[in-house]
């Protein structure tokens, strides 16, 4: 067993997550920052994102053409940085909750909050993908199980259920 040990901010760690190549590390604190650190490196930090509020959930996109870090705190927003840039490519402020946890699914970012929604964002710009779903519960987790033409995805929510969803890409009424 060994460990390597880098400080990764100034206050508790909220949230960490492995890019699908796992050369990169990202936390979410609750001293307002979102961090990338590159594993290949000893996790050195190669990125320092600030917000205005702690960052409560983070999760990466990627593409062949970009790599984008979605990050969400406490003041309900979710924010899109493009990670070959360090750019802010939008704010999502369309939750009235807290944002319980993010995912991708190929170019589209899905929202789970605690306002009884789940989002659909595009990657590239923030914009509305589809319409939003009204879970009737606060939405804790959530997890991909497919991806493509149809999008099948998890919900752990405050009713104790698992429930899984079925969206098309070309459709906004999911089934569930």
């Amino acid at each position: 067993l060994s460990c390597t040990t880098r400080t990764s901010t100034s206050g508790p760690a909220r949230h960490v997550v492995l890019d699908r190549t796992e050369t990169l590390v990202a936390t979410g604190s609750a001293d307002r920052t979102a961090r990338v650190f590159d594993t290949r490196r000893g996790l050195v930090c190669t990125h320092n994102f600030k917000h205005d509020g702690v960052v409560t959930v983070v999760a990466f996109g990627s593409s062949s053409r970009s790599l984008t870090l979605a990050t969400a705190c406490e003041t309900f927003a979710v924010t899109l940085w493009d990670l070959h840039t360090k750019a802010k490519v939008a704010v999502i402020a369309e939750h009235v909750a807290g944002v319980s946890d993010l995912v991708f699914a190929d170019d589209v970012l899905i929202t789970a909050s605690h306002d009884e929604t789940i989002g659909f964002w595009n990657r590239d710009d923030g914009s509305p993908a589809r319409a939003r779903i009204n879970a009737r519960e606060q939405i804790e987790a959530i997890a991909v199980l497919q991806k493509g033409k149809y999008c099948r995805f998890a919900t752990a929510g405050s009713d104790g259920l698992v429930k899984t969803w079925t969206v098309s890409s070309s459709s906004s009424s999911p089934s569930g």
